[in-house]
This record gives structure tokens, sequence and C-alpha cells, in this order.
């Protein structure tokens, strides 16, 4: 069954949540009760944007475990994507006070308090987040776009330039490219005037 679980991670980390969704249901369907599956489906569920079922998923695990900083996490991405704010807030800020050198957690954290507009509170998460894992580059996105919200035009290039040294999926890299040449233009804006 471990050989089992590391597939499903495997899955997850590279994106494949379908296929991790479907081996994690071949294993509930023995094992209803079975703890590391029903965190891991919550996750991939909220990864592959099945809020709802991730819900139900993460609220059955709850019964059995209330302080797991993943699945806590991945309760706070779900309920982000369904619009419960203060409900993503509140289960993100209990994942970080269990793992508080996550930088996922720290850039989720980030995500809700930008959205519930505490932009300090947000930018002071993505800065730390960032400076655990530069590597991320969701994070990197992220504090990208709160450099340029405080018009920090300069770490906003640096970051953006960093990011897009690194393989990206198509995605990022698209919206980071847009977002370095509008940085370049305004620096260069700047610089004339």
């Amino acid at each position: 069954m471990d050989n089992d679980f590391e597939r499903v991670d495997s899955l997850i980390e590279t994106g494949m949540y379908e296929e991790a969704v479907e081996l994690l249901n071949r294993i509930l369907a023995d094992e209803p009760d079975n703890q590391e599956a029903l965190w891991r489906i919550g996750v991939a569920f909220t990864e592959n944007n099945q809020a709802l079922e991730a819900k139900k998923a993460l609220d059955f695990f709850f019964k059995f475990e209330e302080e797991h900083p993943q699945a806590l996490e991945a309760c706070g991405c779900a309920n982000f994507k369904i619009g419960h704010y203060q409900e993503a807030c509140e289960y993100l800020e209990k994942a970080e006070k269990l793992m508080p050198d996550s930088s996922s957690i720290k850039r989720n954290l980030g995500v809700v308090y930008n959205q519930l507009g505490k932009k300090d509170e947000s930018y002071i998460k993505f800065q730390t987040s960032y400076k655990l894992n530069p590597e991320d580059y969701r994070t990197g996105y992220a504090l990208a776009m709160a450099h340029i919200h405080f018009k920090y035009y300069e770490a906003a290039r640096d970051v953006l330039e960093q990011m897009l040294s690194q393989q990206l999926p198509t995605d990022f890299r698209e919206m980071a490219d847009e977002s370095y040449k509008w940085i370049r233009q305004k620096l260069g804006h700047h610089i004339d005037s």
C-alpha cells in the first residue's frame, strides 16, 4: 500500500490529479476509512477544481484526525475555491500553526488574506513563502503581483526574471512574460521622466 501512496503523491506533484483520484478511489473502495487515502483524495480533488468533493472527503477525514496540516491546507484551498474566504482563512491559519515552515501554506494564506483585503498581511506571507522556497513559481508570481501592488517595480522585475529562468507551465510562463514586459515598460517610463 505504501507504494500506492508514493505513486499518488507523484501523480499529485506532477499535476495528474484525475489519475490520483482514480487510484485513491480504488483504495477507498476496499478501505473506506483509510486516512492516508482520505486526506490525499481531498488534496487531489482540491487541485483538480473539485472543491465540493474535496470538502466532503476532508470533512470525513477530520472525524479521525483534526490536526493534519496537509488536510487543513487542502480544506482551506477548497473553501477558497467555493468563495468561503473566512473559512479558508481559519483552516489555513490552523495549518500554518502546525507546519510553520511550509511555503505553500504561507502562499495560500497570502492569497486568502489578499482576497479578504488584508494586503499588508498578504504581502508578508508571500515574502516569507518566497524566502522558504524561491523555486515555487506560484509563490514567485504572487509575490511579483504584490510587489506591483505596492509599486515596488524593481523587486517585481527581479522576481519575474528569476521565475522566467525556470521551467514553467505554459499558463504561468505567459502570465509572467506579460507582467515582465509591463514592468520593463513601467521602469523605462520612470527612467525617462
